[in-house]
């Protein structure tokens, strides 16, 4: 839905100033987490990571790379004590890098936003330092930054940064924000900086952001908590670069399902491509999670309806991170099981291929909130992992563009079928999928939609909702079919009950519920003697029946003996416990019972209803001193 609400921009801006940084040399890294990664294409690379040596607390460290990773200068600068959650890009020119980081909240109370310019980033003499204190404007407690830069405007324009802090504001609390959607931008080359917010938009906890290189535009998400709704929903918004004045545009993004969340999500943006993957989960069961995935090709926010769950055959998927690769081509990852995944899009997020596994067998993901991360364009991604034999968070940078985990020799964005080896790459359809993976390799069908989950995609599939695709092989599918077991392709139904002739256990009568107590291929509907012991006598109670009444209808008893003439036949009647029928329960029952389990005496009488004194379905011991105890002890009556 839109956002109705106004942007707010804060009246005094705030310049930065450098801070110093210290050089640190230490080449071992015991302790690397919340790895953040840019690459400028050329062999490039900057990493940011929070580093511990297990003695002091965290702090923020980086790293270049002039040979795509195959060596790193640094780790060379130190941040304060407590700094978290870096985050760097890539500017566009030449080697210069951007990032930013979390400062402890010590610091300025958690009201400071940093700067960090890399020249080169082999070059630590080139890298420096600023920040904007707007702890004096009531600002504080910054939880969550992500910076996105651009070169497409002036040389000092470096971009802008999606924040999340809070403000107490006096003597106009109206101003004041919890946990609020923040951007921080640069407007003047002598290094002045402004903030703006959407107002009434708060308790947010992460946020993602990207520049639209093409069209200058910038993006930026967060997931925050609805208290009206109760529910975590999506809030995002879109500026014009370098015009940050302009009205821009806003809207929150949330299921219909008040029980259905969505948080940590990621956005990425190409040429109008928007594209925001995110976690999502539902009251019902909160510790699994899928990813589902909103995209638009028009480069308008109020169009990103379409959503989508991308695979849920994994038993949780978390913290999703997505990046731009080349024209309508995007990947993102994902961890599950301790296990970093990629996929890729062809198509602007139309549909995705089946994830591949990035992280190495023996490493284990953290999983946590930024534990990895994609490089500017999708070559390199980067992320956090420990041992079995080694708790220690180690960092690890995978090449996307060599990775082929089914060994057929095609890489990542090239494989139509990641999974299954198909060095061949046929595809018949030309659906982005090969083959080999395609559950409709003749027919177009880019979302592999497969409703009965029986191996056939919709678009092929005989029979799209019968996974037994018309097991009576009568060309009727089994919902549509009235005997779905036995082939009737004429579908005859006289009584049009819904059961076809073929089936029905009553074709000229209409029985839906096709009921046969005595289960004689008769529908009690039809059947002139419902018999259930099958002794030529009816059971009682069904008024179609000709035959003659059953005076014992649970046991076959076709001569009809009884006895005592008491309507009920001597088959069925007795005394439960008077197991000889002798019409007395006394210490003769015992002894006969004794005789029938022990010694090869005859049987109760019926057998089972009456020496089964305890009711248990059987004649046991058990039986035996239950009667006992009923006769001489005062125990419980039989309970034949």
């Amino acid at each position: 839905e839109k956002y109705t609400g106004h942007k707010v921009q804060v009246i005094n801006p705030i310049k930065m100033t450098e801070f110093s940084i210290n050089e640190f040399t230490q080449k071992s890294s015991p302790g690397d987490i919340h790895p953040s990664l840019a690459d400028n294409g050329t062999g490039y690379l900057l990493k940011g990571f929070e580093y511990n040596d297990l003695v002091t607390e965290d702090f923020v460290a980086f790293a270049g790379s002039n040979n795509f990773g195959q060596s790193w200068i640094g780790p060379c600068i130190i941040i304060p004590f407590g700094s978290s959650y870096p985050s760097v890009d890539y500017w566009g020119t030449g080697t210069l890098f951007y990032g930013t980081f979390i400062l402890p909240n010590d610091y300025a109370n958690g009201g400071v936003l940093t700067l960090m310019e890399f020249e080169n980033p082999t070059n630590c003499s080139s890298w420096n330092g600023v920040l904007a204190d707007w702890g004096t404007d009531g600002f504080h407690s910054l939880k969550s930054v992500e910076l996105a830069a651009d070169n497409s405007k002036q040389s000092w324009n470096w971009g802008f940064q999606s924040a999340i802090m809070s403000r107490t504001y006096y003597p106009n609390t109206a101003y004041n924000l919890y946990s609020a959607p923040i951007i921080f931008y640069q407007i003047d080359q002598s290094g002045y900086t402004m903030i703006d917010y959407y107002q009434d938009i708060d308790s947010c906890l992460t946020t993602s952001c990207d520049i639209d290189p093409i069209n200058s535009r910038t993006f930026a998400v967060y997931d925050r908590y609805d208290v009206t709704d109760n529910q975590y929903q999506l809030f995002i918004r879109q500026d014009y670069f370098a015009d940050w004045d302009s009205t821009g545009s806003a809207m929150s993004l949330y299921f219909s399902s008040l029980n259905q969340h969505i948080i940590n999500p990621s956005i990425a943006v190409y040429n109008d491509n928007i594209i925001i993957v995110a976690e999502t989960y539902n009251d019902s069961n909160p510790e699994v999670k899928n990813i589902a995935g909103w995209f638009t090709n028009d480069g308008d926010i109020f169009n990103m309806g379409n959503n989508t769950i991308i695979d849920d055959t994994f038993n949780s998927q978390n913290y999703p991170d997505i990046s731009h690769v080349t024209g309508n081509t995007f990947v993102y990852t994902f961890t599950s099981n301790q296990t970093l995944y990629a996929t890729r899009t062809d198509n602007g997020g139309l549909n995705w291929i089946k994830p591949e596994q990035v992280s190495a067998v023996n490493h284990l993901v953290e999983e946590e909130y930024r534990c990895s991360d994609i490089g500017d364009g999708g070559h390199y991604a980067i992320y956090q992992y420990s041992t079995v034999s080694n708790p220690t968070a180690y960092t690890n940078i995978v090449s996307l563009d060599s990775l082929d985990t089914d060994g057929d020799g095609i890489y990542f964005y090239d494989d139509n079928c990641p999974q299954i080896s198909n060095n061949a790459q046929i595809n018949n359809d030309s659906d982005q999928l090969g083959d080999a993976c395609d559950n409709c390799p003749t027919t177009f069908n880019s979302y592999q939609e497969d409703t009965d989950s029986d191996g056939f995609g919709d678009s092929c599939d005989v029979c799209i909702y019968d996974p037994l695709n018309d097991e009576d092989n009568d060309g009727i599918c089994f919902t549509n079919d009235n005997c779905p077991n036995i082939s009737n392709p004429s579908q005859f139904d006289d009584d049009e009950d819904g059961i076809g002739n073929a089936c029905d256990n009553c074709q000229s009568t209409e029985n839906p519920d096709q009921l046969d107590y005595d289960d004689d291929g008769l529908g009690d509907l039809c059947d002139y003697c419902t018999d259930s012991d099958s002794d030529g006598y009816g059971d009682p109670g069904y008024p179609l029946n000709t035959c003659p009444e059953d005076n014992c209808a649970s046991i076959a008893n076709p001569d009809q003996i009884d006895t005592n003439l008491d309507g009920i036949g001597d088959a069925c009647d007795f005394l439960c416990g008077d197991v000889n029928n002798d019409e007395a329960i006394n210490i003769l029952d015992i002894t006969y019972n004794i005789a029938y389990i022990y010694k090869g005496g005859p049987p109760p009488i019926p057998v089972i209803d009456a020496g089964d004194i305890n009711n248990t379905g059987d004649i046991n011991i058990l039986d035996i001193t239950y009667l006992i105890n009923y006769l001489y002890k005062s125990g419980p009556p039989p309970e034949c």
